[in-house]
């Protein structure tokens, strides 16, 4: 019998000791195939290859295809990641105009006497829990600052796993653990298991939330900053942006569904008319059209009563707050974008020139972002150097201008029209043709004929 129990011992002993050997050859093999996926888009300046993980629906992601950015670094080598969705990653223009490549052209000089890096971890569509995968993934390149501009995308419809730290706060407490320190976790959940949820605007219930959309928010924004601390970096947080045509637009889009795309302009009245003809005047009116939509209490979504009770400008405002707010209680640098962007748009309210469509931003407004931004890393990095100050006028930003600008503008304003998003149109096919369109005066003029205004 002794015996007997010794060799079932002795078995139950190689069966664990084989599994532990296995996981750790799983692990070690998990680390060694997700080493690489952060790469060169120029000297200083990387960018991740990352998928959404939160979608069901995949998205092409561009390989910058440069070397990968090795784990360790140099000595005084200072290293800067910057969290966040679309903006972040420099839609619609692309790496070349990204707030991530400009931060780091604006951080450079002030550093000179130490190596900058920049890890741009934006993804277009990502939502919060995104977010958590990519810092997660960022902390072992040891940052020694961690940026989250983001607020915009998170649809508490649609992901179960926005919702899981409210409905399963501890067995999701459990698995963001261990996700954060088992890169063979955090492959399988990144890359395998991204059918779990459906992504903004895909598979989205119609009954409401699965959550409370606030109370997830406060809870994801809480995660984001922890995780970004994670390795003992320095976190910044910022307010995110949206533009005051949003809303307006969307709520005359469903009021002209049925329509051919343009059929509905002619029997448009009140604001909505008056701001559409000061955005096709020549040169556009940009502090008249705002002036002339009474945005606070008219058209600009309030939770639980406009379109969606998770998008619209008033939504994201509450999204700042709350980040100010989780930011104080954290004891984290908070930079309040949107107030500082409106206060350099014609009117002060946000909106374009400084925004091109719905949230994204002109190349000048993402360099006015970057400055904000860098100004606050400057502040945690480096106290003695000379202080960054905060744009007073948009920035000179023909540094990152191309001549394909126009041609960006112009599928912008287009995009818009096929949506029915005239305000967004009109003010994209202005900016596409003060930057050389020719397509962009045809768009513009066959506004003003539905609208029935006569052409400049």
């Amino acid at each position: 019998m002794p015996d007997r129990r010794s060799r079932l011992g002795s078995r139950l002993a190689l069966a664990a000791a084989s599994l532990v050997l296995i996981a750790g050859l799983l692990e070690g093999a998990a680390r060694v195939a997700t080493a690489g996926l952060v790469r060169r888009v120029r000297p200083g300046l990387y960018a991740s290859v990352l998928p959404l993980v939160s979608s069901g629906v995949p998205r092409a992601t561009e390989d910058p295809g440069g070397p990968p950015l090795p784990a360790e670094k140099d000595p005084g080598e200072v290293r800067v990641v910057v969290l966040g969705e679309s903006s972040v990653e420099g839609l619609p223009w692309g790496p070349r105009a990204s707030p991530a490549a400009m931060l780091h052209d604006l951080l450079a000089p002030r550093l000179a006497d130490r190596r900058l890096t920049v890890l741009n971890l934006g993804r277009a569509a990502a939502q919060s829990a995104d977010l958590f995968y990519y810092a997660a993934y960022a902390a072992s390149f040891d940052p020694d600052v961690v940026i989250c501009f983001a607020g915009v995308n998170d649809v508490y419809r649609a992901s179960t796993e926005l919702c899981a730290p409210l409905e399963h706060p501890r067995l999701h407490a459990a698995w963001r653990w261990l996700a954060a320190r088992s890169r063979l976790l955090w492959a399988t959940r990144v890359f395998a298991a991204r059918a779990s949820a459906a992504g903004p605007g895909e598979g989205e219930r119609d009954d409401g939330p699965l959550c409370d959309a606030r109370e997830g928010f406060a809870a994801w924004a809480d995660l984001l900053i922890e995780a970004g601390g994670a390795s003992g970096a320095r976190v910044i947080v910022s307010s995110p942006v949206e533009s005051w045509l949003a809303d307006p637009d969307g709520q005359f889009a469903q009021g002209s569904a049925g329509h051919e795309p343009l059929g509905a302009v002619a029997t448009a009245r009140g604001p909505y008319r008056a701001a559409l003809e000061r955005l096709l005047a020549e040169p556009p009116d940009w502090q008249g059209a705002a002036a002339a939509m009474p945005c606070v209490d008219a058209w600009c979504a309030r939770p639980g009563q406009g379109l969606d009770p998770e998008r619209g400008p008033a939504v994201i405002l509450e999204r700042g707050l709350t980040w100010e707010q989780r930011a104080l209680a954290r004891g984290v640098t908070f930079v309040d974008t949107a107030a500082a962007l409106a206060g350099l748009t014609p009117g002060g309210r946000l909106g374009p020139p400084v925004i091109v469509d719905r949230c994204h931003l002109s190349i000048e407004g993402y360099l006015a972002l970057a400055t904000l931004l860098a100004s606050a890393t400057l502040a945690v990095v480096d106290e003695q150097a000379a202080p960054i100050d905060a744009p007073r006028r948009l920035p000179d930003a023909r540094a990152y201008h191309a001549p394909q600008d126009a041609d960006v503008l112009t599928s912008v304003a287009r995009g818009a029209l096929e949506r029915r998003h005239l305000l967004e149109a009109a003010s994209a096919s202005a900016l596409a043709l003060q930057a050389g369109s020719a397509e962009a005066r045809g768009l513009r003029e066959a506004l003003r004929a539905r609208l029935g205004a006569p052409t400049p």
